[in-house]
C-alpha cells in the first residue's frame, strides 16, 4: 500500500491506483491531458486527473524558489 496525503487526509493507494494517479500527476505538471481514461477503483470509486485551463498560466503553480527551468521542476 502507498499512502497519499492530502491536506490533513491520508489516503491509502494501491500500486495500481497509484501507478494512475502519477500517470495523471505527470501529465498535468507537464501542461499535457490525461492520457488514461478514468479509472474505477474499488475502494475509492472514480479517479480522474483533469487538466483545466491553459498550461501557461497555471506554470506560476509549480515554480520552485529560487525559481529553476520547467524542464528541472517536472522533467519534460
Amino acid at each position: 500500500m502507498i499512502s497519499l496525503s492530502v491536506g490533513h487526509h491520508n489516503i491509502q493507494l494501491n500500486a495500481e491506483e497509484a501507478a494512475y494517479l502519477a500517470e495523471g500527476l505527470m501529465a498535468a505538471a507537464c501542461g499535457r491531458s490525461n492520457p488514461l481514461p478514468a479509472f474505477t477503483s474499488n475502494t475509492l470509486g472514480v479517479l480522474s486527473v483533469n487538466l483545466k485551463g491553459d498550461a501557461q498560466d497555471n506554470t506560476s503553480r509549480f515554480r520552485s524558489n529560487p525559481q529553476q527551468s520547467d524542464q528541472v521542476l517536472t522533467d519534460c
